[in-house]
C-alpha cells in the first residue's frame, strides 16, 4: 500500500492525527480556535517566522528537520533581545497531495524543538496551499534581570567597543548546506556538518551574559542572513564601522574536508556571506572587568572584533567587505 495524501484524510481526521504532540492549553482546550495565555510581570517579546519549502529548505532536507528548524529561526530573535521563548503557535499551509507521513515529520521536528528548549506548542491553523509553509509565532518574556530588550542598533556605539560571537564555526552551516545540495564532494566529517545544519542549536546562554554584564551590551543581532549582512544591520545609522579579525572567524580546515587550495573561494564565501549560523553577535563595551570578561569565557563568547570609525565592515588586513547576503526576492 503507498503512501497516502492529505487529500484522502482530510483536515478533521489530520488534526486528530497530530493531537498527541499538542500541550495542554492552561485555559482553553485543543479545539478552541484561539489561545490564552495569563498575564506577565515582564515585557512580553513576540516573534513570527516563516519556512518556506520552494524557497527556504533544500530538497535534500527532510521534513522533521525543517519542521525543527522552523523553530529555532523563530525562538532565536527573541533569545537575542535577553527573552526567554515559552510558547509557540504554527500555521502550517500544505498541498492536498502532500504525503501524511511526511506532514507529521514536519510536526515531530517542531515537537522535537519545543522538548529542548522546553516550549508549549498550543496549536495554531492549518491551511490547503500550493506550497509547504511552515510559519512560527513565538510568545516570550524579556528575563527579569533586565529593564529592556536589547536593541539591534544603538547610539551608544563606541569606536574601541569589542564584539563578541557566541555560536558555531561561521561557514560550516553553509558548507553543509552545499553538501545538502550536492555542490561539495562528501568526506568523513560531511555528516557532521549536515546533522549540525539538521538540527542547529540556539543560545539561550546569552541571557546569562546579559544579566550579569547589563547595559555593557550595547546591541545584538541573530547571525542568519550571513556574517557580513548582519555586521552592516548592527551599524546601520551609527555613523560606525567594525573591523572583524579574520583569525578569529576563519574555518577551521583542519578536518580536512576540503583542500585549501581547491575550495578557498567556497570556504571564504561560507564564511562571510553563507549564513544560517544562528548564533548570536553582540557589542560590549570596550571596559570591560576581569570577572566579567570570565563571564563571557564561562559561555564561550569569543571577541572577533572592534567597533571603528569607518562606515564600513572590514577585515583587519584593511579589505572592505561588501554589503550582501540572503535575500528574499533577489533572482
Amino acid at each position: 500500500m503507498g503512501k497516502r495524501v492529505l487529500a484522502q484524510v482530510g483536515e478533521d481526521e489530520w488534526i486528530t492525527l497530530i493531537q498527541s504532540y499538542l500541550d495542554t492549553p492552561e485555559y482553553l482546550g485543543k479545539e478552541d480556535d484561539a489561545v490564552a495565555i495569563p498575564p506577565s510581570d515582564s515585557i512580553q517579546l513576540i516573534n513570527i517566522d516563516g519556512l518556506v519549502f520552494s524557497t527556504d529548505v533544500p530538497i535534500a532536507l527532510k521534513p522533521k528537520p525543517a519542521g525543527y528548524r522552523a523553530v529555532i529561526n523563530a525562538i532565536s530573535d527573541i533569545i537575542v533581545k535577553g527573552g526567554i521563548p515559552q510558547t509557540i503557535l504554527l500555521s502550517l499551509s500544505l498541498p492536498n497531495t502532500y504525503f501524511i507521513e511526511d506532514s507529521l515529520e514536519i510536526i515531530k521536528g517542531v515537537r522535537k524543538a519545543c522538548d529542548k528548549y522546553e516550549l508549549k506548542f498550543l496549536g495554531g491553523d492549518l491551511n490547503q496551499a500550493n506550497d509547504v509553509v511552515v510559519d512560527v509565532v513565538v510568545v516570550g518574556t524579556l528575563d527579569n534581570r533586565l529593564d529592556r530588550p536589547v536593541p539591534r542598533i544603538s547610539n551608544t556605539l563606541l569606536v574601541g567597543d569589542h564584539l563578541y560571537w557566541i555560536g558555531p564555526k561561521f561557514g560550516e552551516t553553509a558548507l553543509a548546506l552545499q553538501l545538502l545540495l550536492g555542490k561539495l564532494p562528501e568526506t568523513t566529517y560531511s555528516s557532521k556538518l549536515v546533522t549540525d545544519y539538521e538540527y542547529p542549536n540556539t543560545y539561550p546562554e546569552f541571557r546569562e551574559v546579559l544579566g550579569s554584564l547589563g547595559h555593557k551590551i550595547k546591541s545584538s543581532i541573530d547571525c542568519s542572513d550571513g556574517l557580513v549582512k548582519s555586521l552592516y544591520q548592527l551599524i546601520k545609522g551609527t555613523e560606525r564601522g567594525i573591523v572583524l579579525d579574520k583569525r578569529k572567524i576563519g574555518i577551521n580546515i583542519s578536518h580536512n574536508l576540503f583542500s585549501q587550495q581547491e575550495y578557498q573561494m567556497i570556504i571564504d564565501e561560507a564564511v562571510y556571506y553563507g549564513g544560517e549560523e544562528l548564533g548570536i553577535i553582540f557589542a560590549a563595551d570596550q571596559h570591560l572587568t576581569d570577572l566579567e570578561l570570565k563571564i563571557l569565557a564561562k559561555y564561550n563568547a569569543i571577541q572577533i572584533g572592534a567597533v571603528s570609525e569607518a562606515h564600513s565592515v572590514s577585515l583587519d588586513s584593511g579589505e572592505i567587505l561588501e554589503f550582501r547576503g540572503w535575500t528574499h526576492f533577489s533572482s
